[in-house]
């Protein structure tokens, strides 16, 4: 493999042919279209096997015939100084094409370059063109530059050559299979693609043109050989001004395969340097296409599929980030989608209601203070510093906080890792729901409001979705299966190399802070039912709790046995805990216990400064 780090340098006259031919096909291409086209595009329309999009930058981007324009191509002709003679003009544009062009082409690409009309161009160009000696007609529809035809007026084959600008050295390669051709005046391109096959490579028009003047004589007309070949299909003629015949034709189109090959072995450097496609940005026409991508989908698109389907261009290659920066900008005000994570968006009006609202099983209701006949008033809320020292680090800890009762800022969150540990509780197993507070905030977006992302685990994909308002992961239900405890069940979500995928991990761990067996879970349904049919204030069911756990029991798990019985904040429970003698911490365990002997001492009257009014 020919390589360098700069170029690709092809020896192989097929290969370079093969070049030429690609480039030939994505001319044809462009000619006449009036955008430039993406990579994608112009490789669909190419339709050759093995060409890549990375082979198609290379050949474009390092050919004067193309310019690329915002990660798009056109043509180069169409970009020259219009104040030129209007010949001088035509001349470039049949000259970079490099064949014989058609009228109806050539006038689109007049009305391309000076921004008018195409019929006008359509007929006035077959009388300028024949008025000037350096075009010539091909037949009614194509014209060529009369500087690719050999012509004839002397018998002396030295002043043929002069005359036609060429040496007998640009002949010489070709005598001797020259002189083993019989030209056939009816079937000249027959006899040409015999020429073309017996030397084995591209042979140049004016060299074929010379033998054949040389072997017909009076026979041979510049303007009918010259067409006759151009038009056939027996050879085919290059921008180059060679000729290959139909049987090389397949090589050329093999060796195609072997161009795309070495192409995309070549350092990445090496192509961004011969191929440099200029700024990366989204244009209106772009945006229009991103928004067409996105609804057509109809669900959640990324970045990164956007780019490259729009722009053609993946995150790592350069120019990646700022056509990102270009695409959120471009998206940021409009509104026929909407944003769902740092970089993706879905359909405006695709995401479901029921994650813009708070499940009703979570709203904590309001407990209001409870006076009993005698006058004495239970459950009241302290402020901070009338909290018992440990509860006052203990209400941190994220689980005991859930939605409306919550301090997301001076939470005691676990570390940031790529995966975080979670513990169900059973209101939120019941609404399929997970509060933020139990995550690291920077482990999921801050950003936007709803972000949505999708869970995995052994094969089965389904969608979530995070709403940083409500502080809620919406969706779980699925995945909180009847297995799961009705409180304690611990699982983990871990990140994966996909953004806005996650992977839900659960082996029937439970979380021993918040884990409730059934035994109990019965138990503590039967004090809900009395509870509710008694008015029983938080006081009494706390009570009754460690009446059961005499030895004591943590705050946290108190406090998830008190929600299983009656939905209260956090606060209010350490507040009741701090507030009388009856309750108190065993040794250093900081476990709660309570003393029936103590109750008769009731509210600690040192608190009372401190009762939230």
């Amino acid at each position: 493999m020919s390589t360098s780090t700069d170029e690709l340098t092809i020896q192989d006259p097929i290969q370079r042919a093969a070049r030429v031919y690609l480039e030939d096909r994505a001319y044809e291409v462009l000619l006449g279209r009036p955008e430039p086209a993406k990579t994608g595009e112009m490789l669909r329309e190419l339709g050759l096997e093995d060409v890549t999009l990375r082979t198609v930058r290379y050949v474009l981007g390092s050919s004067p015939r193309f310019e690329a324009m915002e990660r798009r191509w056109t043509l180069a002709s169409r970009i020259q100084d219009t104040k030129k003679p209007f010949e001088r003009v035509v001349e470039t544009l049949i000259s970079a094409y490099g064949k014989p062009i058609k009228l109806l082409d050539l006038a689109q690409e007049l009305a391309l370059t000076y921004d008018r009309p195409q019929d006008y161009y359509e007929s006035m160009i077959p009388k300028l063109l024949r008025s000037l000696d350096k075009f010539f007609a091909v037949d009614s529809e194509h014209y060529g530059l009369s500087n690719w035809l050999v012509t004839v007026e002397s018998d002396d084959p030295e002043d043929v050559l002069f005359d036609n600008f060429m040496e007998k050295a640009d002949i010489e390669p070709y005598n001797k299979v020259a002189s083993k051709i019989k030209w056939n005046a009816e079937d000249v391109a027959a006899s040409a693609a015999e020429f073309v096959n017996k030397f084995g490579k591209p042979v140049p028009m004016k060299a074929i043109a010379f033998y054949a003047w040389e072997a017909l004589g009076s026979q041979y007309d510049p303007v009918g050989f010259y067409g006759e070949l151009a038009l056939s299909d027996k050879v085919e003629l290059l921008s180059t001004q060679e000729l290959i015949s139909a049987s090389m034709k397949n090589e050329v189109i093999k060796a195609i395969s072997t161009l795309a090959a070495e192409i995309e072995e070549m350092p990445v450097e090496a192509e961004e340097e011969a191929a440099e496609t200029g700024p990366v940005a989204i244009t209106e026409s772009d945006r229009d296409e991103v928004v067409s991508l996105i609804i057509k989908q109809g669900g959640t698109v990324s970045a990164e599929e956007i780019l490259e389907s729009v722009l053609e261009i993946s995150p790592d290659e350069r120019g990646y980030d700022v056509a990102l920066d270009s695409l959120k900008s471009e998206l940021e005000s409009e509104d026929r989608v909407v944003r769902v994570g740092p970089d993706r968006w879905r359909p405006a009006g695709s995401i479901p209601e029921y994650v813009q609202e708070i499940p009703s099983v979570l709203i904590i209701p309001p407990v209001m203070p409870f006076e009993t006949p005698e006058g004495d008033i239970f459950d009241q809320e302290l402020e901070d510093e009338g909290l018992d020292a440990g509860l006052r680090n203990e209400i941190l800890n994220p689980l005991v906080q859930d939605i409306g009762d919550e301090d997301p800022d001076e939470t005691a969150y676990q570390p940031l890792d790529t995966y975080q540990r979670c513990a169900l509780k059973y209101h939120h197993k019941e609404a399929g729901t997970m509060p933020l507070i139990q995550f690291h905030p920077d482990f999921f977006p801050r950003e936007p409001e709803i972000v949505h992302i999708t869970l995995t685990s052994e094969g089965v994909r389904r969608d979530a979705w995070i709403n940083n308002r409500t502080r809620l992961i919406y969706g779980l239900k699925d995945w909180f299966t009847s297995e799961m405890p009705v409180s304690g069940a611990a699982f983990e979500i871990h990140k994966t190399e996909r953004p806005g995928e996650y992977r839900f991990v659960y082996d029937n761990r439970t979380d021993p802070l918040v884990f409730v067996p059934t035994s109990r879970l019965l138990e503590l349904l039967d004090l809900k039912n009395e509870a509710d049919t008694t008015e029983m204030p938080v006081f009494d069911i706390i009570t009754r709790i460690l009446e059961h756990y005499r030895k004591g029991i943590g705050f946290v798990p108190l406090f998830t046995e008190v929600n299983l019985v009656r939905r209260v904040t956090r606060r209010l429970v350490a507040s009741i805990l701090s507030s009388y003698h009856a309750f108190h911490t065993r040794g250093k365990t900081g476990e709660w216990q309570y003393d029936p002997k103590k109750r008769s001492q009731g509210f600690n009257k040192a608190k009372r400064k401190y009762i939230k009014k």
